[in-house]
């Protein structure tokens, strides 16, 4: 266990991150820069079409992921968590809903004693690694921060 980081409730609230470029950038052609450049992200990626559109998507760590979509200028980077829909829930046996509970319970013990481990933070970390990667490729692009 380790001390917790100020920035703990920060990383943990985070679910989206928005970047603005100074001009319009395809989801294509940012996949294209983030290839080229692979080993600056934490996780493997792909591009992905769907009904509304093209996104990147990132491969999941502890059930948390992220995904990349693009409008025009501006890059949207949002954390995709754990499934918390009530289907999932339905199917869940009766040893999954001890172990939410004793992750429950962790994070409880964690906000107490002000100490967290790896384990609870591994997934919002692997978020915020990647906003910061995405941030760094584009910092010559960028124009400001939203």
């Amino acid at each position: 266990m380790t001390q917790m980081d100020p920035s703990f409730i920060d990383a943990m609230a985070k679910s989206k991150e928005k970047l603005s470029l100074p001009e319009s950038i395809t989801p294509a052609e940012l996949y294209s820069l983030m290839d080229r450049d692979r080993n600056r992200f934490p996780g493997d990626f792909k591009l992905k079409k769907g009904l509304f559109g093209e996104s990147i998507v990132f491969d999941k760590y502890m059930d948390f992921g992220a995904k990349i979509k693009v409008r025009k200028d501006t890059v949207i980077i949002t954390r995709i968590e754990p499934s918390n829909n009530s289907n999932s829930r339905k199917r869940r046996s009766i040893g999954q809903l001890a172990e939410v509970v004793k992750t429950a319970q962790t994070v409880i013990d964690a906000v107490k004693t002000g100490e967290i481990s790896e384990d609870l933070m591994g997934g919002p970390k692997y978020f915020q690694d990647i906003c910061k990667a995405v941030r760094e490729m584009l910092q010559s692009r960028m124009n400001s921060s939203i």
